[in-house]
């Protein structure tokens, strides 16, 4: 073999040896590689999958804000909800005393109802005005009972419906002081009466049933005691009656016997 074919068979050689050292190096980099992989993998499996963050955006196709989940001025969680326009429409999140609720505004942006809890714990549902006043609640009394509220532009209560303590439904009247004026509904004997209040809340006129069914009225003065009565008795017919302030019988239509 003479000089020249050496020389060739000696850089094929070289070149072999260069392949085989890239192609060990190739696998010991591929080796760390998946070793580091691996490893890694290990960790996260070994840990929860948690994005953090204080404030998540949720944009539309056009980049308007839609919905965003973070927290309030007071640091309590929510999430709102916005229109095409970026004008809140719904909240839902925590209000005061720590209470979860649900804020529905219309589309300039004015709360017009919202489903919740009172300060002391009780469901309800309020409806607002356009001027973010409450007009109408429903929910439950501090006796567990439901009941429905009606307010006028002050927010003062002027109607309710709904039940007693003991389960009686009624239907109360209040004047623009928020004082019950009227009532009316089944009373403790489980009759229909209509009672009529004056501006100290007195009692001073009831019209219904007796205990005995028959239909009768009775007038009362500021101390609530009982001084005219005109009605039907069971036994003797209709009849009028005149008490005095100790509700004593000063006469009576027929005479008494």
């Amino acid at each position: 073999m003479d000089g020249p074919e050496l020389k060739t068979l000696a850089k094929r050689l070289e070149m072999v040896e260069r392949r085989q050292r890239l192609t060990v190096a190739g696998w010991v980099v591929s080796v760390v590689v998946l070793a580091v992989l691996w490893v890694g993998v290990q960790r996260a499996a070994s840990q929860d999958s948690v994005i953090q963050a204080r404030r998540f955006v949720l944009l539309d196709s056009a980049g308007n804000k839609r919905a965003s989940l973070g927290f309030t001025d007071a640091q309590k969680p929510s999430l709102w909800l916005y229109d095409e326009k970026g004008t809140q429409r719904a909240q839902i999140g925590f209000g005061s005393g720590d209470y979860t609720g649900v804020w529905l505004d219309d589309d300039s942006g004015t709360t017009r109802g919202s489903l919740g809890f009172t300060s002391d714990g009780r469901p309800g549902l309020w409806i607002y005005d356009t001027a973010s006043k409450n007009r109408v609640q429903l929910g439950l009394d501090s006796k567990g009972q439901p009941n429905l509220w009606l307010s006028d532009a002050s927010e003062m209560t002027r109607e309710q419906v709904g039940l007693t303590a003991d389960g009686r439904p009624l239907l109360w009247i209040y004047d623009a002081a928020g004082k019950s004026r009227a009532q009316f509904g089944i009373s403790s004997k489980g009759n229909p009466n209509l009672w009529l209040y004056d501006e100290s809340s007195k009692n001073r006129a009831e019209l219904g049933l007796s205990s005995n069914g028959q239909p009768n009225l009775w007038l009362s003065d500021e101390s609530e005691a009982t001084r005219a009565w005109i009605g039907i008795d069971s036994s003797k017919g209709p009849g009028v009656g005149i008490y005095d302030k100790d509700e004593k019988k000063i006469w009576f239509a027929p005479p008494a016997e």
